[in-house]
């Protein structure tokens, strides 16, 4: 049984068919064309400013799938390298991050990288959601740092308790400014999975990305207290 484009290829070049293959090739490259001209697409759209709370800009972009990727950002007092700090305390993640169950480091190659296992609680009758992330950290010439993180499913199995997120993937950014502050901002994409109706998940995004970052600044206030 022919099962995929290679073996059609072959299958086709065996029983001289080169009209058939033109075509069947031609038909090919037209796909991935389309397809890298509609992520390029998706990628240009502009950015909607929707909400400043407490110095805290959200904003969404439109993407194909129907669910927003959430961009957040906010001036707060400190250093990029307080924000790993934070991320890596894990034992007091749920006291920013909003409705959040438990987190855990699964592994930690190396300095730089680190396996992250996130529990998310929900309202009844939604099921509660879980996400595994790759997360890989960069710091540029002056200082400033980046975090890219990328789904990790596949290489945790899922839980019956949990509906598992999907093509999870974001980036954060710490970047120095003058007098003693920092620009944090984050964007992000996920999507919920389940049953959750699209319009649901892309509020609960904004609420939720809104409540997380408004915490995250009072940890650096926290921390600048001391």
């Amino acid at each position: 049984m022919i099962t995929n484009i290679t073996s059609i290829v072959q299958w086709l070049r065996t029983n001289n068919q080169p009209q058939k293959l033109a075509f069947l090739l031609a038909f090919v490259c037209s796909a991935v064309l389309c397809h890298k001209a509609a992520m390029a697409d998706e990628n240009k759209a502009s950015w909607q400013f929707v909400k400043n709370e407490g110095n805290v800009d959200i904003s969404i972009q439109n993407t194909q799938s129907g669910y927003y990727r959430i961009k957040a950002r906010m001036i707060v007092s400190g250093k990029p390298s307080e924000l790993i700090n934070i991320l890596d305390n894990v034992d007091h993640a749920c006291d920013w991050i909003d409705s959040c169950k438990k987190v855990s480091i699964i592994d930690t190659p190396d300095n730089n990288t680190r396996i992250v296992h996130t529990f998310f609680k929900a309202p009844w009758p939604v099921k509660d959601r879980d996400m595994v992330t790759f997360s890989q950290i960069a710091w540029s010439s002056n200082g400033d740092l980046t975090i890219n993180v990328e789904d990790y499913s596949d290489k945790i199995g899922p839980s019956e308790s949990y509906v598992r997120m999907q093509n999870v993937t974001g980036v954060w950014h710490a970047i120095k400014l003058a007098d003693g502050q920092v620009e944090i901002s984050y964007q992000g994409y996920g999507e919920p999975a389940g049953n959750l109706p699209v319009w649901l998940a892309n509020r609960i995004s904004v609420s939720s990305t809104l409540a997380t970052f408004s915490s995250l600044k009072k940890q650096f206030e926290r921390i600048h207290k001391h």
